[in-house]
């Protein structure tokens, strides 16, 4: 793979003029070779009309050529071989196993889309013929189907250096509806905390954040086992708490030491940590987050119990509704673009998150670290498929069916008690 630091704008190579810029290696802080010239308005307007020059004639292309067409990029791409993955290590300092990860991701959408364009279900094409002896007024021939609309600009994110960049989702989508793309490669990198150290090479602040953390929960529970033993409260083996309090050191220590080594804690988990401490702490220490258990568990008993419980209900959307705020600007941030429909079908993830890490249908019951559990594994989930090349709505039957069972034992747990 050779690499130019040209810009390929139609069907040949141009050097930017607006200066030069290089890649950076962010372990080491060194510049990678070659130079890239920047593009200007000159270069964009140039594009822009090339794509549109090319509209006509790409959109009119057969299902089957626009299929081939993707699967021969997906193709190229892992026909480049391993110096893709190693220049892009060298560029994000992200590590292998992600990288491959992320190209298998980008494969598979463009596999998955080239099969769903010669499929040819998705035009949704309709024919109402003409009834000329139709009174009072005849109908005429009508036709419908889904249309390219024109040239589209993609936008590289700035922290998936394949699956959302130049050959990523977007680009993928736009070339199977007929239309051809300007993209726009990204620059930059998602935000981490400064090390307060100065070290270069080593993140030092995370590695200390990493220890000091474990150790203040472990610290906490240490207190707590000597307070039951003072009342004398039955509680769990202390061979079992000495293991399980190691562990949760020995994973969150070696966490911490893979984040110190490529760029520290990015800022998202340091609010998300943030955000499970505060809710851990206010749903199992506090009087509203006790009453919010009581109103899921029976709400009439909450209420003769002298809850006001239309006033908590409000109270609890409103925090959700400021939860589900933040969490579009983080997830706007993370793709370095917004639309109104970036979180469409996500409450199928969301409350199924929510049931396998314990919480119940009929309510009470659950906790914000069970939650979050159950959100990573449907993170786990939704990447796994997604770099298999499983089809959306087969995803949707496979996410469906996980929720299912998770109902399923909540009920039969229900049903033993």
């Amino acid at each position: 793979m050779t690499i130019t630091g040209e810009m390929l704008i139609g069907a040949s190579a141009h050097r930017g003029g607006q200066g030069e810029f290089r890649a950076v290696d962010p372990a080491t802080g060194e510049a990678l070779e070659p130079a890239f010239g920047g593009g200007g308005a000159a270069e964009v307007e140039r594009a822009c009309a090339l794509a549109w020059a090319a509209f006509d004639g790409f959109r009119e292309t057969g299902l089957e050529q626009r299929a081939t067409f993707l699967e021969t990029v997906a193709q190229n791409i892992l026909d480049i071989g391993d110096d893709l993955i190693t220049r892009a290590m060298a560029e994000s300092g992200l590590p292998r196993a992600r990288l491959e990860g992320e190209r298998g991701r980008t494969v598979g959408q463009l596999r998955l889309f080239a099969q769903v364009v010669r499929e040819g279900s998705w035009i949704e094409a309709r024919i109402d013929p003409a009834l000329p002896a139709r009174t009072p007024l005849p109908r005429p021939d009508i036709r419908q189907r889904h249309i390219p609309l024109g040239p589209v600009a993609v936008f590289g994110a700035s922290n998936f250096p394949l699956a959302f960049s130049v050959a990523g989702g977007d680009t993928a989508s736009a070339f199977a509806a007929g239309c051809p793309v300007v993209v726009k490669g990204h620059g930059a990198h998602p935000g981490f905390i400064p090390d307060v150290f100065g070290t270069t090479g080593f993140h030092t602040t995370t590695l200390l954040l990493s220890i000091a953390t474990p150790a203040i929960l472990i610290a906490f529970s240490v207190a707590a086992r000597i307070r039951r033993h003072r009342f004398a409260i039955e509680q769990e083996p202390l061979v079992l708490f000495l293991l399980k309090s190691a562990g949760l050191f020995a994973v969150v220590a070696y966490v911490g030491w893979l984040l110190a080594t490529y760029k520290g804690l990015p800022n998202v988990l340091i609010i998300m940590a943030l955000l499970i401490g505060l809710y851990a702490f206010v749903t199992r220490d506090t009087t509203i987050g006790r009453r919010i258990y009581a109103l899921g568990g029976n709400e009439k008993a909450a209420k003769l119990s002298g809850i006001d419980t239309r006033r908590l209900s409000f109270y609890t959307f409103v925090n959700m509704g400021v939860l589900a705020a933040l969490a579009g600007l983080i997830f706007a941030a993370r793709l370095n673009t917004a639309t109104p429909k970036a979180g469409v079908s996500f409450e199928l993830d969301v409350i199924a998150a929510c049931f396998i890490g314990g919480a119940s249908a009929s309510g009470g019951v659950g906790r914000v670290t069970g939650a979050v559990i159950g959100a990573f594994i449907m993170g786990v989930m939704n990447n796994g498929m997604s770099i298999v090349g499983i089809g959306i709505d087969w995803q949707q039957v496979i996410k469906g069916l996980v929720l299912l069972a998770a109902v399923c034992f909540d009920v039969y747990n229900k049903g033993k008690a």
